[in-house]
């Protein structure tokens, strides 16, 4: 099975789709080869670069859509309904930004950044076993706005216990939950898909002295 096949498949599809000044645009001038807002970058945000979605047509639109479909369809039906309605409504303000090859199988970055979200996508590029190839990827899709403030991380609130008990310590609501209720254990482990584990993790609340 290939991770993120849907995901690698549909941003090669709009790739391929653009004309030779859309394509020149949206290619970086920079080479990147790396997630920029990955782990320890709460807070940050980047500047717009690439080539706008209103200079598209109709059809390259809808595969953009499909692109950033991709990223929304593993929530409840409903949620990601609103957050399809979302991503159509601003599609003229977001912008879609390349880096690598335009051909399939080679190791590429992209980015896909609207008013309601930014997604990247890349394949690292290191040494030994991954250098040059496509077996290794790093990707996040981030809601602008709903990330911990820069330079600190948000703690969660622990419930309050009698001495030596055992509770649950529950982070925020997750909105990828099958009923769009369930709340995320803080200390659960979040794939760069954005998919996270909705089981509870239990906390030793220490006896007071």
């Amino acid at each position: 099975m290939e991770p993120l096949a849907g995901e690698t498949d549909d941003a090669f599809a709009v790739m391929q789709s653009l004309h030779s000044t859309q394509r020149a645009a949206a290619v970086l001038d920079t080479p990147v080869q790396e997630i920029i807002l990955g782990a320890g970058q709460d807070g940050k945000t980047l500047a717009y670069d690439g080539v706008r979605a209103s200079t598209f047509t109709t059809a390259q639109k809808t595969l953009l859509l499909d692109l950033i479909n991709e990223w929304i369809s593993p929530l409840n039906a409903e949620q990601a309904a609103g957050k399809l309605a979302a991503a159509q409504a601003g599609l003229d303000q977001t912008w879609f930004a390349w880096s690598g090859s335009t051909a399939a199988d080679q190791p590429i970055y992209h980015r896909v950044q609207s008013p309601a979200s930014t997604i990247e996508f890349a394949h690292p590029q290191g040494s030994g076993a991954n250098a040059g190839g496509i077996t290794h990827i790093h990707s996040i899709y981030r809601e602008n706005g709903n990330g911990p403030p820069s330079g600190r991380a948000r703690r969660p609130r622990r419930r309050r216990a009698a001495a030596g008990r055992r509770v649950p310590e529950r982070g925020p609501p997750c909105p990828w939950s099958a009923d769009g209720g369930t709340r995320c254990a803080p200390s659960a482990v979040r794939s760069s898909a954005a998919v996270c584990c909705t089981a509870l993790v239990d906390a030793v609340v220490a006896p007071r002295r």
